[in-house]
């Protein structure tokens, strides 16, 4: 489930130089570079397909250590944010393709209809195919659907090659019902009319996993564009004290606002149904002030 810790998921990973040669990695499973204090997470899928002289920082992003008990949820995002297949949970790692497998298990998830996360793809009609690796590359699709003149589903291009077997489900199809084939391929999704109308991949269901919460009460940002990179990390600051909230009081709705005039001022508002929670901090830094409103709240809840 994607509540799950990742430390109850977390897979042995390979720890290399950041010079490493691409020759001398095995690609069987997590990948993490280290210079110094820093580590890195390998794009396996480049580093698979690049010249053997290749070093690893070719294809390494800047990471951090995921702290053990972080559900996979939240694992999800932070894949998504650093745009990475695998997050490093001490000398282990957890892929994208375990969180998005957890989808499966997951109630609030599972049964989502496929229609209502595919992203929308390009089609190319199989009169016009030469202009499929054109289309392709200039979006960064690994497939694309084929359709006939009246725009019915007829193929799969990728590779170069047309393909008439494939994977199709309707747009109402339960996530659940074709997460393991998703996880191979993208699926195709169709309309009544079997006409595309998007696709279901490894990214569209990390997506789905990103947007669990195991609490259902609105949170209101405001002045959240000041933070610009920083508010993924707000987000789930505040998300992680509100699900300990919601298992205190019953929380009606919070609201986060952010300023800075010379500091950074955080102010934390909980609604419930007894009542109002309220703290305001000042700090130098936002991750301070944030945090310690929060704690302020915290402890008022507990009272």
């Amino acid at each position: 489930m994607l509540t799950s810790s990742v430390k109850d998921v977390a897979v042995p990973a390979r720890i290399v130089p950041l010079s490493e040669r691409v020759e001398k990695l095995k690609l069987d499973r997590p990948v993490f570079a280290v210079e110094g204090e820093k580590i890195y997470a390998v794009d396996r899928r480049a580093a698979g397909s690049a010249p053997r002289t290749a070093r690893v920082r070719s294809f390494a992003r800047r990471v951090e250590q995921v702290p053990p008990a972080t559900p996979l949820y939240r694992a999800a995002r932070l894949l998504l944010s650093w745009r990475v297949d695998a997050l490093p949970v001490g000398r282990k790692g957890i892929t994208d393709e375990l969180v998005a497998r957890a989808v499966k298990d997951t109630r609030q998830v599972a049964k989502t209809p496929a229609g209502s996360i595919a992203s929308p793809i390009p089609v190319v009609k199989d009169s016009t195919l030469s202009k499929a690796e054109n289309i392709a590359s200039k979006g960064d699709y690994e497939v694309l659907p084929v359709v006939n003149a009246s725009g019915h589903l007829v193929g799969l291009w990728r590779g170069g090659e047309v393909h008439r077997k494939f994977r199709v489900v309707r747009e109402g199809t339960r996530v659940r019902a074709f997460i393991d084939q998703a996880l191979q391929s993208p699926v195709v999704v169709v309309d009544k009319h079997r006409k595309p109308i998007g696709m279901v991949g490894k990214r569209e269901l990390l997506e789905l996993a990103a947007s669990l919460r195991e609490f259902d009460i609105p949170i209101c940002y405001v002045g959240k564009d000041e933070l610009g990179s920083r508010a993924g990390l707000a987000e789930r600051e505040v998300e992680h004290a509100a699900a300990k909230i919601v298992k205190l009081l019953p929380v009606r709705f919070i609201t986060v606002r952010f300023s800075r005039k010379g500091v950074w001022q955080v102010s934390v508002k909980v609604s419930h149904t007894g009542g109002t929670l309220m703290a305001s901090k000042e700090s130098e830094t936002f991750e301070k002030a944030l945090s310690a409103a929060l704690n302020a709240v915290l402890r008022q809840a507990r009272k």
